[in-house]
């Protein structure tokens, strides 16, 4: 899914979170991080500029290993899952943001607060969350194409960073 597409998607969020699969990882941007964060659990969240969207847009991740702990947390805390395709997992029945509901302040401050994550450049983020990424691997229950797969993923974002 290209950055324009979940970008036009995220404008009109106002009490979801959408877990996008990309390649063994679940990601959530934008108003969606924001979901997650405040309702689900706290995550690291990075900032970053676009440039195919001349903006600053932040995001999570999380391995899909970890995805059905989180599905039931989230079923746990009283929100719907409903899966929209396999990509795409919808998670909803957040306050809205603005809305009355919404006590944790404003998305727009708390996305300006997040430190901006330069690309193409190791920084110490980036690479904690790499070995967070492999510490957390289940290999001993993977296939070996999956734990190929996952490996061919980090080598990918290690050379992204250098």
């Amino acid at each position: 899914m290209k950055i324009s597409e979940i970008q036009n998607m995220e404008r009109d969020n106002i009490n979801c979170c959408y877990l996008i699969k990309e390649g063994i990882f679940r990601r959530c941007y934008e108003y969606s991080a924001w979901h997650f964060i405040k309702n689900i659990r706290e995550y690291r969240v990075f900032r970053k500029y676009v440039k195919a969207v001349k903006q600053d847009i932040v995001h999570l991740d999380f391995p899909e290993s970890a995805l059905e702990k989180i599905l039931n947390e989230a079923k746990r805390k009283g929100y719907n899952v409903e899966k929209q395709n396999n990509d795409i997992i919808v998670l909803s029945g957040f306050p809205p943001i603005g809305g009355q509901g919404e006590t944790d302040g404003n998305f727009e401050q708390w996305k300006s607060e997040i430190p901006v994550v330069a690309v193409n450049k190791k920084t110490d983020n980036q690479i904690e969350l790499i070995i967070e990424k492999i510490k957390n691997y289940p290999v001993a229950n993977r296939t070996p194409v999956e734990a190929l797969e996952f490996l061919s993923n980090i080598q990918k974002e290690i050379n992204e960073y250098h």
